[in-house]
């Protein structure tokens, strides 16, 4: 059973990194020319990448540390996704 768990934690490490690290180039090359397309942009890109990932982090850790079956912290994680998917802005051009 340990073995499960640990192949499942290794799998969801690996596809959070590979999205993390896909998404931030695109959305660089993307902000890059919009701002000017100095190094200062890039550094910024990676900066604001990087603290969302340690925020994400702390989410993580604060719901998984609070959350029980019965808690109300249980519908945080759907509330913020329908709320993160609602202030999307969906785009076909790019």
């Amino acid at each position: 059973m340990q073995k499960k768990s640990l192949l499942w934690a290794g799998l969801t490490i690996f596809t959070g990194s590979f999205l993390l690290f896909l998404i931030q180039p695109m959305i660089g090359n993307l902000l890059l020319p919009f701002f000017g397309g100095t190094a200062g942009v890039w550094v910024a890109c990676l900066c604001s990448f990087q603290a969302l990932l340690v925020l994400g982090y702390l989410y993580a850790h604060v719901v998984g540390e609070w959350a029980g079956a019965c808690s109300p912290w249980r519908w945080i994680h759907p509330v913020l996704l329908v709320g993160a998917a609602g202030v999307l802005h969906f785009s076909g051009g790019i």
